[in-house]
C-alpha cells in the first residue's frame, strides 16, 4: 500500500472516525472532497438546503486530516471548484473565458485555507475550533475588498433560508454568519473525532457551545418577536413606491436599440398612471440614452416625468468630463436632476477591465469598450422628507456601501439592477435574495428594481414582502413600511467580527505554548 500522501501520526491520534480517515487512499480523500465542495454548492439557492453547508466543512476536515503538506493545497483547490464553479456557472452566458478564471480564483482563497486547515487540526486541533472558522472568515473579507471584490459564494449566504440564524446579522453581519457555520463544523469534528481529552480542548468545545446557543436563542427571540406585532413597534409610516420592470432582452441592450427601450418603458408608465404614488423606479440602465449629455435623450426623460408628475429614481449611465459612471438619478417631478449616485463599486471585467492591454485577445471585451469610474459618495436621497438609499447591481452583494447609506440617515434603500444577463439561471434567485440579508443587517427595508426579475422587497427581519416572477414584463405598485430602528452592525460594520477573528488567531501563540510544555 503507497502512503506517502500520509503524516505520520501517533497510534494515540489515531481516536474515531479520524482511524477511518487516516488511512484512506488518496483518491478516496479526492472523492471526499469532491462531494463536501457539492455539498457547499447545494446549500446555496436555488437549491437552498442550507444545513449541507455544516456537512460540507465537516467533510472537507477528514479529507484533510492525517495527509501530507504537500498534498493539502490540492485539496482546498478541487473544494473550492466542486462548490464555486457549478455556483457561479451563469457566467458562461456571457462567456467561459471568465467563468473558468474567476472560479480558479475563489479557489484560491480555499487552497490557502486548507493550508492552515492542515497545520490546524493535525498539530493544534483544540485551537482549530476558534482558528479556523477566524481564517476562513478574514479570507471571505479579503475576496470581498480592494477593487478586485468579488463576493458571490460567502458562506453566510448559504443560509439564506435559515431565518433564525440570520437574525444574528444585525449584530455581526454576513460574515459572523459565515463563522458561526464554520465554528459549529469544526467544533462538531472535534467532538466527533474523539480528540475532547485535554483542558484547552474542553474549554473550546464549551465557549463555542455556548456561543451558538446564545446566538440561536437571539435568532429565535428576535425572529418570533418580530414575526407578529413587533415590526409594527418600530414602523414610521408607509411610502408607496412604482417598480418598472420592463424586461428588455440583454441583446436589444446591448444593441442600444433606443427606439424599441422607449416605447417599452412610456407603454408601462401610461398603462399604470392613475396610481397615486410616492416614487417611480426604473431599473439600472433602464434610459437608454446618457442623461445631461445625450440631449434627444435627456429631453425625451423630461417630457416623460412631466407627463407623470412623480418624482423618478432610475439608472443610467453618466458622463462626467472624460470620466463614465453607471449611476442613479433622483429627478424630480419637473424633470430636473436633483442628485446622483455613481457607483462606487464597479464589476471587475464587466464594467472595467484590469489589464485591459494584455487582455487584448478576449473576445467579450466588445462588451466593455470603455472602463467605467468609481464614485466616491454613498449618496442619500431625500424625497418627501424620507431619505433613501441605493445600489447598482453587483453592489448589493457588498454589505458596506448600504451600511453607510444607513449611517448616513436613509430609512429605506434600494436596489436598482440589471440581470438580463444571466436570463433565468439561479443567479437571480441569489442576488434578490442578498437583499433579506442587507434588511437584517440594516434594519430597513430593502426595494429591488430588476430588469428582468426579480423585482420585489423584504422587510427588516428577513421576510419577502412582494416579488416579481422572472423574464416578466411588468409594473408593482406597493407601500413598503419604513422602520426607525438602529442596529449594531449599522453602527460597527464589520469590525466587531474582525476584531473576534484577530483574538481567535493570537490566542494560537499561549496555546502553542502550554502545548509544547504540557
Amino acid at each position: 500500500m503507497h502512503t506517502h500522501y500520509l503524516r505520520i501520526i501517533s497510534v494515540e491520534e489515531k481516536r474515531g472516525l479520524c482511524r477511518i480517515f487516516y488511512g484512506a487512499r488518496l483518491y478516496v480523500r479526492i472523492l471526499l472532497v469532491i462531494f463536501a465542495g457539492l455539498l457547499l454548492f447545494i446549500s446555496f439557492p436555488r437549491l437552498n438546503i442550507w444545513p449541507a453547508a455544516f456537512l460540507a466543512f465537516l467533510l472537507f476536515y477528514f479529507a484533510v486530516y492525517g495527509i501530507r503538506f504537500r498534498f493539502a493545497w490540492l485539496l482546498g483547490i478541487i473544494f473550492g471548484l466542486t462548490a464555486y464553479a457549478p455556483l457561479i456557472y451563469w457566467i458562461t452566458y456571457v462567456g467561459y473565458i471568465p467563468w473558468i478564471p474567476l472560479s480558479i480564483y475563489m479557489s484560491l482563497f480555499t487552497c490557502v485555507f486548507a493550508v492552515f486547515a492542515w497545520f490546524l487540526i493535525n498539530r493544534l486541533p483544540a485551537a482549530s475550533v476558534f482558528a479556523l472558522p477566524a481564517v476562513w472568515v478574514l479570507l471571505e473579507i479579503a475576496r470581498s475588498s480592494t477593487r478586485l471584490a468579488f463576493s458571490w459564494g460567502l458562506v453566510g449566504y448559504s443560509q439564506s433560508g435559515n431565518l433564525i440564524l440570520l437574525q444574528f446579522l444585525r449584530v455581526g453581519g454576513v460574515f459572523s454568519i459565515s463563522f458561526i457555520v464554520v465554528l459549529f463544523s469544526t467544533a462538531l469534528w472535534y467532538i466527533i473525532s474523539f480528540r475532547v481529552r485535554t483542558r484547552l480542548g474542553m474549554i473550546s468545545i464549551i465557549a463555542s457551545t455556548v456561543i451558538l446557543i446564545s446566538v440561536l436563542a437571539h435568532g429565535s427571540a428576535s425572529y418570533f418577536r418580530l414575526r407578529g406585532e413587533g415590526l409594527n413597534e418600530y414602523k414610521t409610516g408607509n411610502f408607496k413606491v412604482e417598480l418598472i420592470q420592463p424586461n428588455i432582452p440583454q441583446e436589444l441592450k446591448l444593441d442600444m436599440d433606443q427606439e424599441y427601450i422607449s416605447k417599452v418603458i412610456e407603454g408601462l408608465l401610461r398603462e399604470n398612471k392613475s396610481h397615486d404614488v410616492d416614487l417611480i423606479v426604473l431599473p439600472e440602465s433602464a434610459v437608454p440614452y446618457i442623461i445631461n449629455y445625450d440631449e434627444y435623450g435627456t429631453k425625451w426623460l423630461k417630457g416623460l416625468i412631466l407627463e407623470e408628475g412623480k418624482p423618478f429614481l432610475l439608472g443610467s449611465s453618466t458622463v462626467k468630463g472624460d470620466s463614465y459612471y453607471n449611476s442613479i438619478l433622483l429627478m424630480s417631478e419637473k424633470g430636473e436632476l436633483i442628485d446622483q449616485y455613481d457607483k462606487i463599486n464597479p464589476v471587475p471585467f464587466g464594467e472595467f477591465i484590469p489589464l485591459r492591454s494584455l487582455l487584448f485577445w478576449v473576445p467579450q471585451l466588445r462588451y466593455v469598450p470603455v472602463d467605467l469610474s468609481a464614485g466616491n459618495r454613498e449618496t442619500v436621497f431625500s424625497i418627501d422628507n424620507v431619505k433613501v438609499g441605493g445600489v447598482i447591481c453587483f453592489e448589493s452583494s457588498l454589505p458596506g456601501t448600504m451600511r453607510v447609506m444607513r449611517l448616513n440617515g436613509a430609512q429605506l434603500l434600494f436596489v436598482l439592477t440589471n440581470d438580463g444577463w444571466f436570463r433565468r439561471s439561479s443567479a437571480l434567485d441569489q442576488h434578490f435574495l442578498m437583499a433579506a440579508f442587507r434588511a437584517i443587517e440594516n434594519g430597513v427595508t430593502v426595494v429591488q428594481s430588476a430588469n428582468t426579475g426579480i423585482s420585489g422587497a423584504y422587510l427588516l427581519d428577513g421576510r419577502k414582502l412582494f416579488s416579481s416572477a422572472i423574464e416578466e414584463k411588468t409594473v408593482l405598485i406597493e407601500e413598503v413600511p419604513i422602520y426607525a430602528i438602529s442596529t449594531i452592525y449599522s453602527k460597527i460594520g464589520d469590525w466587531g467580527v474582525i476584531i473576534i477573528c484577530f483574538i481567535s488567531l493570537i490566542s494560537l501563540i499561549p496555546y502553542k505554548i502550554f502545548y509544547k510544555n504540557s
